[in-house]
């Protein structure tokens, strides 16, 4: 640069200078032409080691030294990546800034544990000509990968643009008080988002289609234009009663003036809602600068909506200290279906299992996921009740209970554990547990663990659930259909054991029972042999109900005779769903 220089203030006087510095300056263009046009690449290490700030973007609070950080979810920031974008594009257009990134689809979630290499590409941007065949685009304009979890268009420029937007301004008389302060947004985990990443400073006023802040420019990637997402999200949590949690997945447009702010900076931020439906929250996003000057907008921040039920929000804030399933007076538990969609299942499953618990979680079927999930969180919740009933200052966090299968494929429970299963830590007492599922509602039921008395429980345990009126097969034999038409009054009104028992009713208790036994009588700890003859137990042949009446059905099983208690579960806080019909050892 500098020779260059010099050998221009010869042109004057040498003609030969000046047509070297005409032929070395032609010739530095078509470089950089060339350069251009190949784009740039390069590969991001995302992980905790050398991204330590994500720690503090992470969607699940874990135990303090909780020793598996990939429990905790921490991913890169949409406006992360947007900066990451941006980078690579100046990297490929050298003296040049981002002005503009465009169409940036969030195809998936990147996880910085495990740590992994993320391929980020700058391409210079083609249009499509009439005949359908690629043509050269603007030279300003790439399109940029993330890795495969997201792609976007960036323009390029020398400087800045030097004529912003006008600041947006709104009426006072549509504005009130905001539903919370930052110090509840954060303290209260309202927002997930730690720190690092805590980058409202003050929520100023709402209304039912804007909320305005002042907001501060923080060195962690993304986190200056996170704050506006952030903002979005605490809108949709103060104004809308259902369908809160909200996820990012597009943004029409960010329109840089000036460089972010990383230095702590004071910036005005509002948020306008411009389009609000049952699935997802569309919003503009303007920062300004200490004089009103605006120096970015987010247009058209599309994130999707999901539900969020208030039991399980309390969960994801203060999980040590909440559970998610309701306890029953019998001292079993019923899990309700709370994710009812595969994207908010996929959200929460590490916080209940962790990340060991999710590799177990994506393994499965489809179909097979949500019950596995409501039965581990009625398991898990049901030894968090019985463990605060002995303490209940103790903080016992969800991924704290491990859930398994013993050799002989009858539910565990091990807990509260100090790390997770197989860490050093990671021992704690283990008790029997037995779960059910049954119309998108789980329950469980433990026993004390091992060396604690048991109750009135000789044998194993075991718990069922059976949808009243459903299609399930029943099989029953001669002997049990005789006792069903007998209990439920069928043929005879009046005459039936139950006032309220109809067949359907009753039929559901009967398969609920035998559920449940099956999984008593399974083979297990202490059950491998007759404790009065030291032999196998007999095989029976499948669980048969022998006696019904309002309070207790029995059943026969592996030899066993089992009292099972049962009743009628109503819709769980869903007046919509059907009845289930539940039984217990």
């Amino acid at each position: 640069g500098s020779a260059l220089a010099a050998l221009r203030a010869y042109a004057d006087r040498s003609p030969e200078a000046a047509e070297l510095a005409a032929l070395l300056e032609e010739t530095a263009n078509a470089a950089l032409d060339v350069l251009g046009a190949m784009g740039s690449r390069t590969v991001l290490r995302v992980g905790l080691d050398t991204m330590p700030y994500l720690a503090d973007h992470a969607f699940h609070l874990q135990p303090d030294g909780w020793p598996e950080p990939a429990d905790t979810m921490p991913v890169v920031p949409a406006t992360a990546i947007i900066e990451h974008m941006i980078t690579e594009a100046t990297t490929a257009a050298p003296g040049t800034v981002g002005t503009e990134v465009e169409n940036l689809q969030l195809r998936q979630w990147t996880l910085a544990v495990p740590p992994q290499d993320v391929e980020v590409v700058a391409e210079p941007a083609t249009q499509k000509a009439p005949d359908g065949q690629g043509k050269a685009g603007d030279p300003d304009q790439w399109t940029v990968s993330f890795g495969p979890y997201a792609r976007a268009t960036v323009r390029t420029a020398p400087t800045f643009p030097p004529d912003p937007p006008e600041a947006w301004s709104h009426d006072p008389a549509t504005e009130r008080p905001p539903a919370h302060t930052v110090e509840q947004l954060y303290g209260e985990r309202l927002a997930f988002h730690g720190l690092r990443y805590q980058s409202v400073a003050v929520v100023h006023a709402e209304s039912d289609r804007h909320i305005r802040a002042t907001v501060r420019g923080l060195p962690s990637p993304g986190a200056t234009l996170d704050s506006g997402m952030q903002l979005i999200g605490n809108w949709v949590l103060n104004t809308q009663p259902t369908r809160t949690l909200c996820l990012p997945a597009t943004i029409g447009s960010v329109r840089l003036y000036r460089r972010i702010p990383t230095d702590g900076e004071r910036i005005g931020c509002a948020v306008r809602i411009t389009s609000l439906t049952d699935r997802q929250v569309t919003a503009d996003v303007q920062f300004t600068d200490y004089d009103g000057v605006v120096w970015a907008e987010i247009r058209d921040a599309t994130s999707r909506r999901f539900d969020r039920h208030p039991r399980a929000f309390k969960v994801e804030r203060t999980p040590g200290r909440a559970a998610c399933a309701l306890r029953q007076p019998e001292g079993w538990v019923a899990m309700p279906d709370y994710w009812p969609d595969p994207a908010s299942q996929d959200y929460i499953v590490r916080l209940m299992a962790g990340e060991r618990g999710y590799r177990e979680f994506e393994r499965k079927l489809i179909a097979h996921r949500k019950p596995w999930l409501l039965g581990q969180v009625a398991v898990k919740d049901a030894v968090r009740l019985a463990a605060w009933d002995e303490d209940g200052t103790r903080e016992i966090f969800p991924v704290q209970v491990d859930v398994t299968a013993d050799a002989d494929g009858r539910a565990v429970a091990v807990g509260p554990l100090d790390g997770p299963p197989g860490d050093p830590g990671g021992s704690a007492p283990e008790r029997r547990a037995a779960f059910a599922y049954a119309d998108g509602v789980a329950v469980a039921i433990t026993a004390p663990p091992a060396g604690q008395p048991s109750g009135t429980r000789t044998h194993g345990i075991g718990i069922g659930l059976a949808g009243i009126g459903g299609k399930r097969k029943a099989d029953l034999s001669a002997e049990e259909e005789a006792l069903l038409a007998a209990v439920s009054g069928e043929g005879n009104p009046g005459e039936g054991a139950s006032g309220e028992g109809s067949r359907s009713s009753w039929l559901a208790r009967f398969l609920a029972a035998r559920d449940a036994a099956a999984q008593a009588s399974a083979p297990g700890p202490g059950r491998a042999e007759e404790p009065e003859t030291g032999q196998p137990p007999g095989d029976s042949g499948p669980p048969r109900v022998t006696g019904a009446d309002e309070s207790v059905i029995t059943v026969e099983a592996g030899g066993h005779s089992y009292r099972m208690h049962h009743r009628e579960l109503g819709p769980p806080e869903d007046p919509a769903a059907r009845r289930l019909a539940v039984a217990w050892t």
